[in-house]
């Protein structure tokens, strides 16, 4: 990563905090990505996945 990474990830959750429609896309990727992560370590100790 570049040095100023930081800052451009600070720019940009700024702007998805502060507008209502990127906020809730990136509420629904995080949901969507911890869910995949459960299904697959659930599936991998054992359980089913649905």
């Amino acid at each position: 990563m570049s040095s100023d990474w930081d800052g451009r990830f600070r720019t940009v959750r700024e702007l998805s905090e502060s507008v209502p429609a990127l906020q809730a896309h990136s509420l629904a990727y995080c949901q969507d990505t911890t869910r995949t992560l459960v299904s697959a370590v659930y599936a991998s100790a054992g359980g089913q996945d649905d």
